[in-house]
């Protein structure tokens, strides 16, 4: 059976996020193991710590982000790892998470 890209992202989150994580929303676990990874600062919603976060990636591999689009940022976050993208935002999201 194939797996949705929710169950994959919480299974990701799950994963990753320092402490416990049960019984919390994917919404939840997004901005808890995004804060952890690049702290809140002035980005308490959730589209700027989803940039942050990618931007993160794509610096600690090497590459300089230069776009304000998420969608950018994915794919260049993906270049970052040497994984090839998608022109699908859900196949790169995917992605990304079975690249982590």
């Amino acid at each position: 059976m194939i797996k949705s890209l929710d169950q994959i992202a919480r299974e990701f989150y799950i994963t990753n996020i320092t402490g416990t994580a049960t019984g919390m929303s994917l919404s939840q676990l997004q901005k808890t193991y995004w804060t952890q990874e690049v702290g809140s600062g002035s980005a308490s919603t959730w589209t700027p710590l989803q940039q942050q976060w990618l931007r993160k990636i794509i610096n600690d591999n090497g590459g300089t982000p230069n776009s304000k689009f998420t969608s950018d940022l994915l794919k260049q976050a993906l270049a970052s790892l040497s994984v090839g993208s998608s022109n699908f935002t859900d196949a790169n999201w995917r992605l990304l998470f079975e690249s982590l």
